[in-house]
């Protein structure tokens, strides 16, 4: 899967474990020690194992590029930025102010007790060092809405009862942002802070019924950190 997000220096494909989540960096490290080997790429015999290579051809971009389009260009999205006023605003700054309370504080004391930085912040911290202009983009403009879209305005009818929307999209924002979670149980704690944003996301989108509204405080929230 490239990463086509990432500075040029990064792209290439992530690695997923047994368990199907990302590989952490140690897990990770032992894969790259062994391309570092590799003097030549084109010396690389790829005949024992050509049954393993799939091309992606055109039907397949073209579907994707379907599915895209039905995310991004939606009319309720074209509707929450026409009705988005500054007391929706307001409204949904008080839901974030809240999850950053409650994330700031766990993330104090996960910091105490020495668990181990997540791989996504550690890349997000190498990128921000390397392209800051165009992380700072990125991360205020690009993910803010597609996260938001994803998350919140595609799963919108996912329950009528604003308690559980909240909560299972929270925890599932949360578990996207931390899938080591899924295979150490230790990284189970990070999941904490994550969730405590992306809960209050969950209610501020269900009380002001404006995708707008999670996407600004998103983009806030982002700038910040």
């Amino acid at each position: 899967i490239t990463a086509s997000h990432n500075p040029k220096e990064y792209n290439g494909y992530k690695i997923y474990d047994e368990t199907g989540c990302q590989s952490v960096p140690h897990e990770a490290a032992k894969v790259v020690a062994e391309i570092n080997k590799i003097t030549d790429y084109f010396d690389i015999d790829h005949s024992k194992n050509h049954e393993l290579i799939q091309y992606v051809g055109k039907d397949v971009d073209d579907v994707y590029i379907n599915e895209v389009k039905k995310i991004i260009l939606r009319p309720d999205l074209k509707k929450d930025f026409k009705s988005f006023t500054f007391k929706l605003f307001k409204k949904a700054l008080l839901y974030w102010l809240i999850g950053l309370v409650l994330m700031i504080t766990s993330s104090l004391i996960i910091n105490a007790i020495g668990i181990p930085t997540p791989a996504n912040e550690v890349t997000n911290d190498n990128n921000l060092l390397e392209n800051p202009i165009t992380q700072i983009l990125m991360g205020i403009i690009f993910f803010p809405i597609i996260e938001e879209i994803v998350f919140r305005l595609s799963v919108k009818d996912l329950s009528s009862n604003k308690h559980i929307f909240a909560i299972t999209t929270g925890l599932f924002f949360a578990l996207m942002h931390i899938p080591e979670a899924l295979s150490s149980p230790i990284m189970l704690l990070h999941l904490i802070p994550y969730a405590s944003c992306g809960i209050a996301f969950g209610y501020s989108y269900k009380n002001t019924n404006n995708i707008m509204s999670t996407i600004t405080t998103h983009s806030l929230h982002n700038l910040l950190n």
